[in-house]
C-alpha cells in the first residue's frame, strides 16, 4: 500500500472514530423513556434490534440513528450497509434517567419488599430505602 493511501486509511479511520461518538465497541447507552443519537462510521441501510421490547431504533439519515430506551436492560443492534455489511455491531443498555438505579428485595418470611435506591456517578451510593 502506498504511503499517500495508507495516511488516507488512517485519517478515514481517525474519522470514524470520532465522528462514531456514541456507537462504540463499548455500545450505547440511553435511559428508559428517552432517546440518544448516534453518528455512524458509515450509510447505514439496515438496522436490527435483538429485543424491540427494550430499545427501539429509527434511522433518521445515512449516517444518524436515534435508539429510543423502552424498558431497563440490555440488547443487541446492527447496523449494516447496502452490501449488508455490519458497519456497527454493539450492545444497547437501557437504564435509569439521572444515573439512578432501584433495587428491590423480595419478602422473606412474611416481611414486606424493600427497595433501595442508589446514585451512580463513577461509584453508586444509596439515596433512600423504602
Amino acid at each position: 500500500m502506498r504511503l499517500s493511501n495508507l495516511r488516507s486509511a488512517a485519517l478515514g479511520l481517525l474519522a470514524v472514530f470520532s465522528a462514531a461518538g456514541p456507537a462504540s465497541a463499548d455500545g450505547v447507552f440511553v435511559a428508559a423513556s428517552e432517546a440518544k443519537r448516534v453518528a455512524l462510521a458509515g450509510w447505514a441501510s439496515d438496522v436490527v434490534v435483538g429485543d424491540p421490547n427494550v430499545a427501539d431504533v429509527a434511522l433518521v439519515g445515512p449516517q444518524t440513528l436515534v435508539v429510543i430506551g423502552k424498558k431497563t436492560g440490555v440488547t443487541s443492534l446492527m447496523v449494516f450497509d447496502r452490501a449488508q455489511r455490519v458497519i456497527f455491531q454493539g450492545p444497547v443498555s437501557v437504564g435509569v434517567s439521572g444515573g439512578h438505579v432501584a433495587m428491590v428485595r423480595g419478602s422473606e418470611g412474611g416481611s414486606p419488599a424493600q427497595e433501595r435506591v442508589f446514585t451512580c456517578v463513577g461509584v453508586c451510593s444509596p439515596t433512600s430505602e423504602r
